[in-house]
């Protein structure tokens, strides 16, 4: 008796090309936006860890997390989930609890060095998940108590890691080390490598310029 052949396997091409972004996050939304690769959203509502002293694994679980709460709702489709930490004096920052907290953020950052860890998880229609860890720096200048109070009630970034968003706070940060996307929330280049080399049709393989 013969046995039974496997299933085709069916190409990813043959699915929706719609990513399935698993983060409420606008600046998530401009990158992939900037990409041109179309997208939606769908937030898992799971709890978040928090590992004090240790980014790479506070992200990672993070991602991880959602991704596992949105892969059964989204068996057949293009799916990313991320999370990103702030590092920094041997910590992880959160989201401030209030204004004041935030205040205090911000102003533990004059003349330091800080790390913004995004881990991503990504697979493809009916795919294996795949991991992704970055890392970037950035060493900021003198901060003052006005100046921090100002920021917040501006730009209102309390809801947000670290009590900021690196394109409205730019002029206080003297150097960045690693891609200025990252810190967005999701680095484009690493984004972008993927989703071509798994043969998202809004990503065309590179031609020998853009591999130079």
């Amino acid at each position: 008796m013969n046995s039974p052949s496997p299933p085709p396997s069916v190409s990813a091409a043959a699915f929706s090309p719609v990513v399935v972004l698993g983060s409420a996050s606008e600046r998530r939304h401009r990158v992939l936006a900037d990409l041109d690769i179309p997208h939606e959203v769908a937030v898992a509502d799971v709890p978040e860890i928090l590992v004090a002293d240790d980014p790479v694994a506070t992200a990672s679980a993070n991602a991880r997390r959602k991704f596992d709460a949105l892969r059964p709702r989204f068996p057949d489709r293009w799916l990313l989930t991320a999370d990103t930490v702030v590092f920094i004096g041997g910590r992880c920052l959160g989201k401030p609890s209030d204004e004041e907290d935030g205040v205090r953020m911000l102003l533990s950052y004059s003349h330091a060095v800080q790390l913004v860890v995004t881990a991503m998880v990504l697979a493809a229609p009916r795919g294996v998940p795949e991991a992704r860890e970055i890392v970037s720096s950035l060493r900021f200048r003198h901060i003052g108590e006005a100046e921090a109070r100002d920021y917040l009630r501006r730009f209102g970034t309390t809801d947000r890691a670290g009590a900021y968003d690196i394109a409205s706070f730019r002029q206080a940060v003297e150097a960045i080390g690693g891609s200025y996307s990252n810190i967005r929330g999701l680095p484009r280049q690493v984004v972008s490598d993927w989703f071509r080399a798994h043969g998202h049709p809004s990503c065309a393989p590179a031609t020998a310029a853009e591999a130079e």
